[in-house]
């Protein structure tokens, strides 16, 4: 694990699992730059959707054993992605915690609420008719959602307010929650800033 220099909100981080490698260089002040490559194509798909709308420079290498299925890699890489986030506000400036986003996507309507609070939970109303977007798992990008929560800190409601179409509804999901976390990673005005917000704990 690596970290940038004083002030620069930067991580890089690699974690080597039974059943999965994972390299993630996160950069939350970056501008928005992606190169994702997981073995998974809507995976990628979403996780540079992720970074886009979250301003975020983010490169994710992953190596699982997708012969099996997309399980351990889409675990691994929110495992991976969280150690990296959390990393990345170590050493912050008090930051905005709390902030929701609420992203329409054709028929899906999905918002995410977010608190960047040092204990993770993920909260999820996301249903859909397809147990598959193209080689992706709907279940297990949940499961991505969850251990990424809990190893990053934080705690995140998901309403599905409508939608139909599993690919709008899961890429409407990662461009909320990308939106969100740009929005709570900011750093507060202190001349404004409630006693109750600051660093992650």
């Amino acid at each position: 694990m690596s970290r940038g220099p004083l002030g620069v909100r930067y991580a890089e981080v690699e974690r080597e699992f039974d059943q999965a490698r994972v390299q993630v260089v996160l950069d939350i002040d970056g501008g928005g730059r992606q190169d994702v490559s997981t073995g998974i194509g809507f995976f990628d798909h979403v996780l540079k959707q992720f970074g886009h709308y979250g301003f975020l420079n983010l490169g994710i290498k992953a190596e699982g054993d997708l012969i099996v299925d997309d399980l351990h890699t889409m675990s691994a890489v929110g495992n991976t992605l969280g150690r990296a986030l959390r990393e990345t506000l170590r050493d912050s400036e008090p930051i905005v915690r709390f902030a929701e986003s609420t992203i329409v996507l054709e028929d899906a309507l999905i918002s995410v609420t977010v608190d960047l609070n040092g204990r993770g939970s993920f909260n999820s109303t996301i249903s859909t008719n397809r147990d598959k977007i193209g080689e992706a798992s709907a279940e297990n990008l949940i499961d991505f959602f969850s251990i990424f929560c809990s190893t990053a800190g934080i705690t995140a409601h998901v309403r599905q307010l409508s939608g139909s179409n599993s690919h709008n509804i899961f890429e409407a999901l990662f461009i909320a929650f990308g939106t969100a976390m740009h929005l709570a990673t900011r750093v507060e005005d202190s001349r404004n800033a409630p006693v109750s917000k600051g660093k992650m704990v």
